[in-house]
């Protein structure tokens, strides 16, 4: 493969039916925008000090105190969620697969410490509680670079552009994705909230997530509502960078 061809020319080769596109390109305005400015380097460099990559799958920790003590946080409060307090956490590992999407009633920050691709989604798109994949869309997000998702785009855990584990940050509003007051399981699958459970509580899965899942997915075997229509997205990664 010729060496002058960029990571994500690389990247569309090893994926010939799907579009992927930098989150530099003007398509990517409708689901977040480009961030600047940001102590993220220094942020990375720190969890990459401290991290132990899962041997499989992907690891999300919503609250990490060592990187919420740097001043990337302070950054982001101030400068993107209107000096709302937030949690800093990462998500990490190895994921080739969509198994989900879902939303938040809020924006959320990820800083790529690798490049990764984002399949996302618009809320306004769900009709009775189904999302067809057809609809998606594939951002390639390059290590270093920081994006702020819009609230209520349609996204999940990112997927790995490169051969190995992924490792991306993650700023939400504080207490997003913490477990429902009261909720000791996973809450019941849809069809089991009651007649009065409203189309948008049968996806409510944690604090500010409301989430789709994919047929047979993990997700779906925890009790997730199955909502996801369509072929289950897939990137093949490239093998080196």
């Amino acid at each position: 493969m010729s060496p002058e061809l960029s990571l994500l020319e690389r990247v569309q080769q090893e994926n010939p039916d799907r579009q992927l596109l930098a989150v530099h390109h003007a398509d990517f305005a409708p689901y977040g925008r480009v961030l600047g400015g940001l102590s993220a380097a220094e942020a990375l460099a720190s969890a990459q000090q401290m991290i132990t990559f899962p041997e499989q799958g992907v690891q999300y920790l919503r609250s990490v105190a060592e990187l919420e003590r740097l001043p990337l946080r302070g950054e982001l409060e101030s400068q993107v969620f209107g000096g709302m307090p937030i949690q800093l956490g990462w998500c990490i590992g190895t994921n080739q697969v969509l198994n989900a999407l879902e939303f938040h009633k809020s924006s959320e920050v990820i800083i790529a410490g690798s490049p990764v691709v984002l399949v996302l989604g618009h809320r306004h798109d769900i009709r009775d509680n189904r999302y067809a994949l057809e609809q998606a869309a594939c951002f390639y997000l390059p290590a270093g670079t920081a994006v702020e998702l819009y609230a209520e785009c349609l996204h999940f855990a990112p997927i790995g552009a490169a051969a190995g584990p992924f490792l991306t940050l993650i700023a939400l509003p504080a207490g997003t994705n913490a477990p429902l007051e009261g909720q000791s399981t996973p809450p019941l699958p849809a069809g089991d909230q009651g007649a009065g459970a409203s189309d948008e509580q049968q996806l409510l899965w944690q604090c500010n997530k409301w989430l789709l899942a994919q047929p047979g997915s993990p997700q779906a075997e925890q009790g997730a509502h199955v909502g996801l229509t369509g072929s289950q997205v897939r990137i093949q990664p490239v093998g080196s960078l």
